[in-house]
Parts: structure tokens; C-alpha cells; sequence
């Protein structure tokens, strides 16, 4: 009689584990919903318009064939004015980090000019009237704000002349048109106001170093010189730009918690609190909640044959359940079997 009441209760305790092992499962708590995140990569291409000032200083090397070393100085002038140009380029993002190439084209008008402090009342006058910048960018995205750092080559083109204050212009009798090669750097910020769109503005240093310009002379050869003149750019740009080729806003997940709970094989089981080797661990009892020690009967057997193994080797105990208590367990204490058996390894068919 005894034989069958035991293998009785063994076939009621393996129709229980499937059950009793999905809900030892740990709670997880559902993951954030995903928040939508500015994407900055992409091609683009956009319009700009602003202005400059050009610093240029003038100084005579050579006058009538004769070197003149060292150079004698005309004077220095701002040569300021607008600009407006168009840019494209294309960024690469990588988590908050923006990455990019760039090309702009611009038209300008700036222009001054200085009494020749040398030659006077000779005047001399700078004119730019193009540039173009090829750039590296090197960015920081704050959501839909960007900041971001450039540098790269720029090319502009100059016209330098020289006349008499007062003269019409066609008395001009001595002009030279140059395109200078330089670097550049800069900084800027952009917005992006809608999925593809950005707004922003952007500062330029640009340095074109020291020239000569051989000017020309009347007929007769009169006053024929060359000239070194240094010259570096300062300019503030708004710029719109659209974007193609990439999300304007991507999808990520922010949450501090696993997508997927883990497989029982992971689940962390407790230490026997009632053996030696684990005296005084008794604070992490699955009762030790409940105020009280775990019943003498619901010690763990050796040969208890009625248990699970992990990939860790570790053995889980599984009991039959009834309205989801333990049999053998104390149904006071409240706890029931998914906590039991998530958290302990100390119950066994008595």
C-alpha cells in the first residue's frame, strides 16, 4: 500500500514541475518605451549667407627693378562686406559622436582699401570676391542640437589694385587678380527644427598667408613694384541645410532591466542555510523574510531523487504543489511555491 501512495505522489510531483519551474521565473519589470532619438546622419545640402572681414597688410619688396629688403610697409585696411553660398557635405553619427565631410562655394563682396603709406596718395585696395572651403568635421549631438568643430583647405580669389584717390576707375594703372590657397578652421552649432531640417550658424578663421602680386605698369613703365601682402578672413555664417539619406529620428530603448527574463539554468540558487559549511548564512533563508526558520521536515534529502539539473550543477528541488503551496511546507508563512523554489534549495519530499 505504501509502494503505491509513494509512486502516486511521484506522478502528481512530475506533473507539477512544468508549471512550478515557468513561475520561479524572477519578476522583471516591463521595458521603457522607446524615445525617439535625432539621427544626424545623412547627406545634406543647404544655403548660407553672412559676412566677413579680411585683414590685409601691404609692403613694397621690390620698386624699379631694385630689391628693397627689408620690405617697406603701405599700411594695412579691412576689406569687409556679405557673403552668400551654398554647402554639401555628408555626416556619419555614432552613438553621440558626428562625424563628417564638407564642401561650400560662396560669392562675397569685400572690399577696402588704405592710402599707401610708402607711395602716397597712391591708394591701394583689396577686393575678394569668391572663396570655397573643404572641410572635416568633428561633432557632438545633444539629441537634435549639434556642436561641432572644422578645419580643412580654402581657396579664394583676390583682386588688388592700386590709383589716385579721387580718379575714375579707369585711371586704375595697376591691378592683379590672384587665387590664394589657405586653411581654415572654425566652430558651430546646429538645430534640428524638424526630421530633416536643421538650422544653425558658424564661425571661420581663415588664413591665407603672405603673397607677391607683381603689379603692372602704365606704358613708359611707371612705378612698376611687387608687393607682399598678408591677408586672413573672419566670418560669421547662418546657414539651413535638408538632410537625405538617413532616419531624422531613430528608435532606441532606454531600460535598466533585461529584455528577456533568463532560463531557469541561470536562476541564482541559495546555499543550504542548514548545513556546515553555510553556519551563518541563515539571513538568506527563503523563511528568514517571514521571521521564522524553515521547518525541520522540509530540509533538502541527499538522495532526494525528485530534482532538476542546471548547467551549473547545481540541483533544484521540486515539490508538488496544491493552490500553489509546497506540500510539506508551512502554509503560514504565506510563501508561495515560485518563491520557495526560485530561492532555495532546501525542499524535498519528506
Amino acid at each position: 500500500m505504501k509502494t503505491w501512495m509513494l509512486a502516486a505522489v511521484s506522478l502528481f510531483a512530475l506533473g507539477a514541475v512544468a508549471p512550478a519551474t515557468a513561475a520561479d521565473l524572477p519578476l522583471y519589470k516591463a521595458p521603457a518605451a522607446a524615445v525617439p532619438v535625432y539621427d544626424w546622419s545623412g547627406i545634406y545640402a543647404g544655403i548660407n549667407g553672412g559676412g566677413g572681414l579680411a585683414h590685409a597688410c601691404w609692403g613694397v619688396t621690390r620698386a624699379l627693378g631694385i630689391a628693397v629688403d627689408p620690405a617697406v610697409g603701405e599700411g594695412c585696411h579691412n576689406a569687409g562686406g556679405g557673403t552668400v553660398g551654398g554647402q554639401l557635405g555628408y555626416r556619419w553619427q555614432k552613438s553621440r559622436w558626428v562625424f563628417g565631410i564638407e564642401g561650400q562655394g560662396n560669392w562675397a563682396d569685400f572690399k577696402g582699401s588704405n592710402v599707401s603709406v610708402a607711395l602716397a596718395p597712391i591708394t591701394n585696395q583689396t577686393r575678394i570676391d569668391s572663396f570655397g572651403l573643404f572641410t572635416d568635421q568633428l561633432g557632438y549631438a545633444v539629441n537634435n542640437l549639434l556642436l561641432y568643430g572644422k578645419a580643412g583647405g580654402v581657396v579664394a580669389h583676390d583682386k588688388y589694385d592700386t590709383f589716385f584717390p579721387g580718379a575714375p576707375a579707369a585711371a586704375t594703372f595697376n591691378s592683379v587678380n590672384q587665387t590664394r590657397w589657405g586653411y581654415t578652421i572654425g566652430i558651430g552649432v546646429e538645430w534640428g527644427f524638424a526630421e530633416n531640417w536643421s538650422v544653425g550658424g558658424e564661425y571661420n578663421h581663415v588664413f591665407l598667408g603672405h603673397h607677391s602680386a607683381d603689379f603692372a605698369t602704365l606704358a613708359g613703365g611707371f612705378a612698376p613694384r611687387t608687393d607682399r601682402i598678408g591677408q586672413d578672413i573672419d566670418m560669421g555664417l547662418i546657414r539651413i541645410n535638408y538632410r537625405w539619406g538617413g532616419p531624422g529620428r531613430r528608435q532606441i530603448l532606454r531600460q535598466s532591466f533585461p529584455q528577456e527574463p533568463p532560463s531557469p539554468d541561470h536562476v541564482r540558487i541559495a546555499p543550504n542555510p542548514h548545513s556546515n559549511a553555510n553556519k551563518g548564512l541563515a539571513s538568506r533563508r527563503p523563511f528568514a523574510r517571514s521571521g521564522r526558520p524553515a521547518p525541520a521536515r522540509c530540509r533538502q534529502r541527499a538522495n532526494n531523487p525528485l530534482t532538476i539539473r542546471t548547467r551549473h550543477w547545481k540541483s533544484v528541488p521540486v515539490l508538488p504543489t496544491f493552490a500553489g503551496i509546497p506540500i510539506g511546507a508551512d502554509p503560514g508563512s504565506g510563501r508561495r511555491a515560485p518563491f520557495l523554489l526560485a530561492r532555495s534549495r532546501t525542499f524535498g519530499i519528506p
